[in-house]
This record gives structure tokens, sequence and C-alpha cells, in this order.
């Protein structure tokens, strides 16, 4: 298996919540790849970013992202939290995003692998999945795509919809991964 992108978080532009550059850094992401953008779009609700030390699913990473929703929106697009990278993606190779998640709740969100521009397309029909959390758990998330177009520029690697969870909502995110992955029929 090719590794494409396995993403460290070192720059950080955000835009709600308080997440330094050193602080998304020290989440150990493998492979040392800078991800060009990390924020939340949000209208009409409030979900903000932090930095969680030691919130892990394992030893060897540092910390974990955490969204808390402070004011839930009318629908899950109401809020997007996202982690972007620029990149080149070829039609007909298949891809894998790879993440941990884990809520204190039991909650229901999308996680999508789209382009970071209008108009904000999917880059496969299959490049989003429900998540569903079970309290405190740690889970492993995979979704397994084919691309059906190339396309070089920013992607969302990938984007959460949380616009629509409950209020006092935590979710943590951890170990983010985006690779390229032989295809199988």
């Amino acid at each position: 298996m090719k590794k494409y992108f396995i993403p460290t978080l070192a720059v950080a532009l955000i835009y709600t919540g308080i997440v330094s550059a050193t602080e998304i850094e020290s989440l150990n992401f493998p492979n040392k790849t800078s991800i060009s953008q990390v924020g939340i779009w949000q209208r009409g609700c409030k979900v903000v970013m932090s930095y969680a030390p030691g919130v892990v699913p394992e030893e060897s990473l540092k910390g974990s992202v955490c969204f808390f929703v402070e004011s839930p929106g009318n629908n899950e697009e109401n809020a997007q939290a996202f982690f972007a990278k620029t990149m080149k993606i070829v039609k007909g190779q298949c891809y894998r995003l790879s993440f941990h998640v884990m809520s204190p709740q039991e909650v229901h969100f999308k996680a999508i692998v789209l382009q970071n521009f209008p108009t904000w397309e999917r880059l496969a029909s299959d490049s989003c999945r429900t998540v569903t959390t079970s309290p405190n758990r740690w889970q492993s998330v995979k979704i397994d795509f084919t691309a059906n177009r190339d396309l070089s520029g920013s992607v969302r690697i990938p984007c959460f919809t949380f616009g629509k969870l409950p209020k006092d909502t935590e979710i943590y995110i951890s170990d983010i991964r985006f690779e390229s992955v032989p295809f199988e029929e």
C-alpha cells in the first residue's frame, strides 16, 4: 500500500476556537506532511475547537482535536469542521481516509472527502460516511473510495458535519490519515 498523504497539522488557519500551530503539530500524525488549513465553517450555530493533550486512542499520539457544540444549528451542514491540503487526485485511483474518533455521547455525523472550493463537490459518490460513536470508546473509521475525476487543488481530508449535534456534544478526532490504496475488485 502506497502512502499518498499522511498529514500532520503543521499550519493552522483557525476560524473559531483556539488551537495553535504548535499544539496541532504535537498531535503527532505520522510523516510530517503539512495540512494547509484547519477550521470550522458555521452558520446559525456555534462549534468551538481546541487542542486536547493526552486524550488519545494510543500512547504513541500526543493529543487530539476536540470539537464542542455550544449551540446547534438547523441542519448538519451548518457547522463543517475540516482539515484541508492542496494535492493532486487522480481519476480511477482508490483512496482511503482513516481517523480515530471518540465522544462521551452517542452521536451521528458525516465524514466527507470533498474539494475545498466552490462547488464543494465530493471526490466520489462513496467518499462520505455517517459515523456513529459509542460513548467513551475510541473507534477507528475508514472511508475507501475511487476518485471519479482528476483534481489539483485544495481537498478537505476530511470535512465533518457537526451542525445539528445536540448542545454540549464533545467529539475528539485523532490520527487522521489519507493515502492511496491498491484497487480491490
